[in-house]
This record gives structure tokens, C-alpha cells and sequence, in this order.
């Protein structure tokens, strides 16, 4: 094998060339399986650096995956194993390569064991699609062509010794169905709620095909009307008007726009840049596709970028994360930028998002209530926030109000400011929680003073760099005394998880639980989606009396229309949120969520009945998160009100419960050191405002 694969890399060196007039000699045996990305670096050596960084590299190594996929195998009755209906489910998008070569998953380490990087999304798996497999949607729905052909975006291309190159095939690389053969993806247990046979596991592109972006003639399609990019496009796709998947995840969006290019006219000869619009700011770069051993100049041509920057980054195994680190501190894009994953990802997140607290007051009284407005919108995304896993993706707003006027040094400076603790005196019946040895108890009920004293913990951190906190909501404690927050869960449940069933054995709300449902505009606002699962009858439909209570709050919100009175007095038009246009003052409605105390989430896809989604933000759809906070007596002022929306890719809860069964089958692929080395919190948007205190 050894020196086949260096057969192959010296004929992909010896195989760079123009082609000429004559038809290159393809040695087809070399081709008879799928290749690794070393057998196409020494032609496309840019396009191979930048996909080791990307988290594509490693779906099939990732000990997330490899967990999950083992979690779900172990508790899906042989559902997810070598001879259940789901086998290869997970890899068939994760590692495709492997199930293309017979590796299937058969509930044991011998899977995690045989799997490689070149398992994954690979230069030839890609470049040998030809097409959609059955409706193109979901579940790894692509077809790949043995052989010595590969296809590339556009036509024309350079001649090879090493392999073919077609133009069959090419406008399905160019098109958002391409990504979402894999970025839909189905289970196949019903939705009760939406009536369908499937839920809908991870939906995105669903999403973005019910978006603006994906539509030239939308109304609220921002580009709509207006031209593309010579070269890019061509008159496909819409012309300009359409934003694809490519055109966010494979350009040099958003780290780089046509504003930043001092050489713009040498990329895209003959464009004005003043013609341009806010599609022109994902742009791509420009050259050859390939390096041509004998030096002849190739075509310049728009070449993607192929870090395939998402939500996420790569979660890899220590040594891989080495290597990762060390190219993103040197690695640069074809301008000079930086051209790390973790770099763009978080760029590409705050790029999503606008925060609006204008419409807050400017002044407040004492002992009365001050409304905090925060208007949140999904500006920059061709799909909803969060997207992909969005029920394990955490968005949420980080609220504080701070006494700018007064200092401290300890909490007891504030103790005159704060408020009692939010919490629940009446939560389910028999729900066990953990008592003073740390065991789970049954006996011991959430209204006994151990609970209460735990409840009171939670007013640490009220003087907080030297400022009185006089509300906080989305906030974020260091329970485990390690010096970091980013691996600690949320406050808006207390959830105590039972590593073995891959269940929660408890599920209470917590001391920011979300009160907006019982008419209180207090707590958390998640826009995390959810697992659910609803009482139904004998016929599989749901039970209205028993779900009545918590599922009535999370239905769609109605959404005027274009003639109806303006939502929440948001005339006259000094009141409007900046970043909202005329049409979003119809579209706006308030943020809301699950009854707490009722029926929570669940944490396994495979206990769910209903695949919620009505959380998350939809593009070009303003939400309002409204805080009533009380002004207590004793502040000196001025308010100062700081909002934040953040992002988190995994809820450390999660990883903590795989990390437990990892430990339990001595595998330990997840550990409390991946918490450590790459769990972290992204603050996509901010705003702050100042309130004066009335005397």
C-alpha cells in the first residue's frame, strides 16, 4: 500500500501540466478507490492546507462524533449498528470515504479504530459527485462516479496526466443541494406535530432554501434587483440575487470584501467595484486552479476556499490539534489574511447577527420596574441561528445591569441591591435531585433548605469588577473553581443526567428559568432548539389536554401582516430599531418558550416525537427579548444595561455525559480536557446603553 500511495503522489507531481494539444495518459487503475488529499495536494497544494484546518477534515475522527455515534448505538436497541436500519446513519455523511470502502459500524471500537482523516469529506470524494442520489435532500443524498474523471465547478479546465477533468456534473458543485445532501438530515421516527414521517434531525439546507437568500424574486431578498459578480456567476443561480452555500462557507467571507482588496481590479478585470453590492462582499479568491509543474501560466479563474468555515472547529485528538494550532498561526489566504478555521468561524459569527437596545429608556425611577428592549436579527445568515445540530447549538442573551455610580470590593458592598433569587417553590413531583453527598436522591425535595441554600449560591457575583450587578440573565458561573466559564452550563435548568440511558434522570427549572410564558419578562432567552416528546394516543397523535399546558407557548407566534397596526407601538418611526427595515416593523413578535415546570426537552433525538425549531432565528425576522428589571432603592446610577448574544457549539452538559460513558468503557475519546481545550463562548453581537436614575 506503502508504495502505491507513493506511486500515486509521484504521478500527481509528474501530472501538472497544460495538456497542450494532446490527450494526457491516464493510468485508470490508480484511480480504482477513492484517494487520500495527499494524492491531490502537489497540484492543489492551497486548496489541501486549507482543508486541514476545517472541521471536514476530521468529521470522521472527531471523538464528539465517534461518542455520539456510539451513544446512540448503545441505547437504539441495534437501531445505529451493522445490521439495524440506521447502520453507517452517522457515517455515511461523516465518513463517507469509509463506507464507501465497506467499513460499517457495528457498535464496537473497531469503527473508531479503523477510521482515518482521509475517511472524511475528501478532494476525490467531492470531485467525483456527479450528482443528487433520489431527491438530493438529506441523509448523504449524492451519487460519486468511480474513475479517473473529476469534476470541478467550471469548464475548461487543464489538461492532467494524472486524471481527467469533466464538466459533467459541474453546476450541481456550484449549486446550495450539493451541501445539503448531507446538511439535511432525517430520522426516521414521525413528527407528530408537523405531520411528517421524519424528524428533522438537522435541517439547514430546509432552512436556507426557504430563505430570501435563496430566492431572486423574494420581496425581503435584500439583493434582489441587483447584478453579480462577472465571473462568479454568469447569469446562474439568479445572477447576483442568490446567496448559496458556496458563497458564504467557501469564499473569503466574511474576513474579506471587495473594500479590502487593494488589487481588486487584477482579480475581477473589468468590474466596478462601485457597481457592487453586499454579495460582492463574499468574495472569492482569484488564480489558477492547479500549479502546472512545467510554470505556463493557467487560466485565473474563481478558486473556493476550501476551509469550509462553519459554526464549528475542529475537534481533534491532541496530536491532530497540534498540527491545527500551528497552521492557523502561520497559514495566510490568497490576500494575506489569516486563513484559520477558528479565525473566520468566529468572524463568520459575529457577521450573522445585530443587537439593538435603543428603544430601552434613558431614564428610570426607583423601586419601579425599567423595560430593557433588546430587538435581535438574523441579518447575515442564509439560514436560521442556530442551524445544523440546533438543538445542541446554544444562542442565548447575556443581559446585566450594572450601578455605574457606585463601587464595591465583595458581594456585601451590594447585598442592599439584589434581588431575591428566581426560582421555582412548586417544581414536578418525585423529580430526584442530588443531595449533600452528591448522590442522587429521591427523597429529597427541591423546597428543603439544602435546595434553598443552593438557590442562594446563586447570588455570587454580585459585585462584579468592582460595579454593583443589579440583574444578570444568560449568565454564566465557575461552579468547578477551574478559572473558566466557558465550561459551565446555563442556569435556566438544573438537569441532572443519566450517563448509562443517555436520559436526563432530573429536569428542574433553575434560578434564570425563563418566566416570559407566565407573563413575567424575566430569564433566560435561548434560541437553542429542541428535542421534545409529547403524549399521544393509540394512533400516534398527540393528546391535546395533556399537552396543552406547555405546548401552546411554543406554537408559531402570529405575524402580521403588511396592513396590520405596527406590532408593539414600534411607530412612530424614531423608535425603530436601525437595523430593522419597513417591512421587519411587521415582522417582529415577542420571544417565547416552554412553560417551565412542565414536560423539558429531551436530550436523546431518539426519544423524540416533535423536532422543534421554533426557537431559532429566521433570517431577516426580529425577535424582541424584554427584561422587566426592578430599580432598587439603594443605587446611586447611572444604569449601564450590556446585552450580548452568544454562541456556544456543544453545552457542556453533553460532552460531561459522553465524557461519563467514554470513562465507563475505558475509551475516554471525550474527557473533562475537551471541555477544556475547545469548548469556548462567541459573543456574535453587542450593544450597551446607559440609564440615569431619576433622584
Amino acid at each position: 500500500m506503502r508504495g502505491r500511495l507513493i506511486w500515486l503522489i509521484v504521478g500527481a507531481l509528474q501530472g501538472c501540466d497544460d495538456g497542450g494539444d494532446t490527450t494526457p495518459a491516464i493510468d485508470e487503475a490508480a484511480h480504482a478507490t477513492l484517494l487520500p488529499v495527499s494524492a491531490c495536494a502537489p497540484c492543489h497544494p492551497r486548496q489541501a492546507e486549507e482543508l486541514r484546518g476545517s472541521p471536514m477534515r476530521y468529521a470522521a475522527t472527531s471523538p464528539v462524533y465517534l461518542a455520539m455515534q456510539q451513544a446512540l448505538a448503545d441505547v437504539s436497541g441495534g437501531r445505529f449498528t451493522a445490521d439495524g436500519p440506521d447502520a453507517n446513519r452517522c457515517a455515511a455523511c461523516h465518513a463517507p470515504v469509509a463506507a464507501a470502502r465497506g467499513l460499517v459500524f457495528d457498535g464496537t471500537d473497531a469503527f473508531a479504530e479503523a477510521v482515518t482523516p482521509d475517511d472524511a469529506l475528501t478532494c476525490d470524494l467531492c470531485h467525483r459527485v456527479t450528482g443528487p442520489a433520489g431527491d438530493g435532500i438529506a441523509n448523504a443524498a449524492f451519487a460519486v462516479s468511480p474513475g479517473a474523471s473529476k469534476r470541478g465547478p467550471f469548464g475548461g479546465a487543464v489538461a492532467s496526466t494524472f486524471h481527467h477533468s469533466t464538466d459533467e456534473g459541474a453546476e450541481h458543485l456550484r449549486s446550495a443541494r450539493f451541501c445539503g445532501a448531507c446538511h439535511d438530515v432525517r430520522l426516521d421516527q414521525p413528527d407528530v406535530v408537523a405531520g411528517e414521517p421524519f424528524g428533522r434531525l438537522e435541517n439547514l439546507f430546509s432552512e436556507w432554501a426557504a430563505s430570501p437568500w435563496a430566492d431572486a424574486e423574494h420581496p425581503q431578498n435584500p439583493l434582489r434587483g441587483q447584478p453579480g459578480i462577472g465571473g462568479l456567476h454568469d447569469g446562474r443561480e439568479g445572477e447576483g440575487e442568490v446567496v448559496t452555500c458556496q458563497d458564504c462557507h467557501m469564499s473569503l467571507y466574511p474576513s474579506r470584501g471587495f473594500r479590502d482588496v487593494v488589487e481588486y481590479g487584477a482579480a475581477f478585470a473589468g468590474v466596478d467595484p462601485a457597481s457592487l453590492t453586499r454579495k460582492a462582499d463574499k468574495l472569492y479568491p482569484a488564480g489558477p486552479a492547479a500549479v502546472p509543474e512545467d510554470g505556463r501560466r493557467t487560466p485565473r479563474r474563481r478558486v473556493a476556499v476550501h476551509a469550509m468555515v462553519g459554526a464549528s472547529h475542529p475537534v481533534v485528538p491532541f496530536e491532530d490539534k497540534v498540527g491545527v494550532e500551528a497552521h492557523c498561526a502561520t497559514a495566510t489566504d490568497a490576500f494575506g489574511g489569516p486563513a484559520c478555521v477558528r479565525q473566520r468561524r468566529d468572524a463568520m459569527l459575529k457577521a450573522a447577527l445585530t443587537l439593538d437596545l435603543s428603544e430601552t429608556p434613558t431614564t428610570a425611577q426607583r423601586r419601579a420596574p425599567l423595560e430593557v428592549t433588546a430587538w435581535i436579527e438574523n441579518v447575515g445568515a442564509g439560514h436560521n441561528v442556530p442551524a445544523g445540530f440546533s438543538q445542541e447549538r446554544e444562542v442565548w442573551v447575556a443581559l446585566t445591569v450594572t450601578d455605574a455610580g457606585r463601587t464595591c470590593e465583595v458581594d456585601l458592598d451590594c447585598e442592599d441591591l439584589v434581588e431575591a433569587p428566581r426560582f421555582f417553590d412548586d417544581p414536578p413531583f418525585g423529580c430526584a435531585v442530588r443531595g449533600p453527598d452528591g448522590q442522587l436522591d429521591a427523597t429529597l425535595r427541591p423546597d428543603d433548605r439544602t435546595w434553598r441554600r443552593r438557590a442562594r449560591a446563586e447570588r455570587s457575583g454580585v459585585c462584579a469588577a468592582g460595579r454593583c450587578v443589579v440583574y444578570r440573565s444568560g449568565y454564566l458561573i465557575d461552579r468547578d473553581g477551574d478559572g473558566r466559564v466557558e465550561d459551565e452550563d446555563l442556569r435556566h435548568e438544573l438537569v441532572e443526567m443519566d450517563a448509562e440511558a443517555f436520559t436526563e434522570a432530573c429536569a428542574l427549572p433553575g434560578p434564570d428559568a425563563d418566566l416570559r410564558s407566565l407573563g413575567l419578562d424575566q430569564g433566560l432567552v435561548l434560541f437553542t432548539n429542541q428535542f421534545q416528546r409529547l403524549a399521544v394516543d393509540a394512533e400516534g397523535a398527540p393528546v391535546e389536554e395533556e399537552n396543552a399546558h406547555w405546548l401552546a407557548p411554543t406554537a408559531a407566534p402570529y405575524v402580521p401582516g403588511p396592513d396590520a397596526p405596527p406590532v408593539l407601538d414600534q411607530d412612530p418611526a424614531e423608535r425603530r430599531s436601525p437595523y430593522a427595515s419597513e417591512r421587519a416593523v411587521y415582522t417582529r413578535h415577542r420571544y417565547r418558550t416552554a412553560t417551565p415546570g412542565h414536560p423539558p426537552p429531551v436530550a436523546n433525538p431518539l426519544e423524540a416525537n416533535r423536532f422543534f425549531d421554533g426557537n431559532a432565528l429566521r433570517p431577516f425576522e426580529p425577535r424582541l427579548a424584554r427584561y422587566a428589571v426592578t430599580v432598587p432603592v439603594g443605587v446611586v446610577g447611572p444604569l449601564v444595561v450590556e446585552a450580548r448574544v452568544r454562541f456556544r457549539f456543544f453545552p457542556p452538559r453533553l460532552l460531561r455525559t459522553l465524557a461519563a460513558r467514554e470513562a465507563a468503557r475505558g475509551t475516554r475519546r471525550v474527557t473533562e480536557a475537551t471541555l477544556d481545550d475547545f469548548v469556548d463562548v462567541v459573543d456574535m453581537a453587542r450593544d450597551v446603553w446607559t440609564v440615569e436614575v431619576a433622584p
